[in-house]
């Protein structure tokens, strides 16, 4: 159950990373209640993107090893 649910977070993570880095102001618009949060701010967007993807990627590295993950 605990791999399953990494594997998942990995993929929603990545998967958000990876529209927010190649289409930031298109995710910015798409996404409920965010334009309304104020003017788009493609610099930060992007760095959002990057935390997204380091936070994926470490999940998906889990699966891997597992013993990291704490299991």
């Amino acid at each position: 159950m605990q791999r399953t649910l990494t594997a998942l977070i990995a993929s929603v993570y990545l998967g958000n990373a990876a529209w927010m880095l190649t289409d930031p102001l298109g995710w910015y618009q798409t996404v409920p209640g965010v334009p309304a949060s104020g003017p788009a701010n493609i610099h930060f967007l992007r760095d959002l993107g990057f935390a997204y993807l380091v936070s994926g990627a470490a999940c998906a590295a889990g699966l891997w090893q597992p013993a990291r993950l704490g299991a």
